[in-house]
């Protein structure tokens, strides 16, 4: 198995005025794998 990332984040973070959404997340998506997540709106995001 190929260990390369095809995405990689560290401490991202992401804000929207004083409403902290995402803060210090580390992700790691692998060549040749399909990722999905539901946000609570059941809006989408596939990597």
């Amino acid at each position: 198995m190929n260990n390369e990332f095809a995405i990689q984040t560290n401490s991202l973070s992401r804000s929207f005025g004083a409403v902290k959404a995402v803060e210090s997340v580390n992700l790691a998506f692998f060549n040749g794998k399909i990722y999905g997540f539901l946000g609570p709106n059941t809006s989408a995001f596939v990597a």
